[in-house]
C-alpha cells in the first residue's frame, strides 16, 4: 500500500509540474538513489503571478506530499524592503517558513561591491 500512495503523490505531484512548467525556467523531478527530487530555478524580469511564483510551487508541493522537505532561496532587486536580500523559504512537514538569510545577506557587500550593480 506504501507503494501506492508514492505512486500516487509522484502522479500528482508530476501532472501539478506539466500544468506549471512552461511559465518556470526549470522545474523538473527526478528519481535518484529511490528517492524523488524536485528542483527549480528561473530569473524573471519581474515578480511571477502567485501560480507560478516559486514560493506557491514550493507550497502547493507541501500540500500534495507533506514528507516533503527542501529549501528555495529567492533574491528579489525590486522588492521595496528586502531589495539587498535573499529571502529564504523553508519546506519541512507540509509548511513553507519564511527566514533570514545568515550566508548570502545583505547582498551587497557580502557577495558583491556597491559598484558591480
Amino acid at each position: 500500500m506504501i507503494g501506492y500512495h508514492h505512486d500516487f503523490v509522484f502522479e500528482t505531484i508530476e501532472q501539478y509540474i506539466e500544468d506549471v512548467q512552461p511559465n518556470v525556467d526549470v522545474l523538473d523531478m527526478k528519481v535518484i538513489n529511490g528517492q524523488y527530487h524536485l528542483w527549480m530555478s528561473g530569473l524573471w524580469n519581474h515578480e511571477p503571478s502567485s501560480k507560478f511564483h516559486p514560493v506557491e510551487i514550493m507550497k502547493n508541493v507541501g500540500i500534495q506530499a507533506p514528507g516533503s522537505y527542501g529549501m528555495l532561496y529567492v533574491y528579489n532587486d525590486e522588492h521595496p524592503i528586502h531589495f539587498n536580500e535573499f529571502n529564504v523559504y523553508v519546506l519541512k512537514r507540509g509548511n513553507v517558513e519564511e527566514k533570514h538569510d545568515p550566508f548570502l545577506s545583505p547582498l551587497t557587500p557580502v557577495v558583491t561591491d556597491d559598484s558591480e550593480f
